[in-house]
């Protein structure tokens, strides 16, 4: 069956919402033990709802921060032939996400 049809199927008789759930809730038990760890060796970061990270970082905080570093260095090195990034006062977050790059503004300092 072509997942398509079964997403369709799902939908209509009102399963889907109760699947994501289920889907949710087991993901974030996964990786409660270590997300509890995270938190507690990064006690000063705080970290978005879970379930704004259940779809993009499948509720993995390290994770979310990692990419949110990496992304930040990306952009940081990219403007510095054009601005000083370091004079900055206010940054655009023009994503949709949760503010993996905004959050870090420490960086631009």
């Amino acid at each position: 069956m072509h997942k398509s049809y079964l997403s369709l199927f799902l939908r209509n008789t009102g399963l889907l919402r109760d699947i994501d759930k289920f889907r949710y809730n087991f993901i974030r038990l996964k990786n409660s033990i270590a997300n509890r760890r995270f938190k507690s060796q990064h006690p000063e970061l705080k970290i978005p709802p879970d379930y704004y990270l259940y779809e993009t970082y499948r509720l993995n905080y390290e994770q979310y921060i990692n990419d949110g570093l990496e992304t930040t260095k990306a952009l940081i090195d990219m403007l510095i032939p054009y601005i000083d990034v370091h004079d900055v006062e206010k940054v655009l977050d023009w994503g949709c996400g949760p503010g993996r790059i905004t959050r870090l503004q420490k960086l631009w300092a």
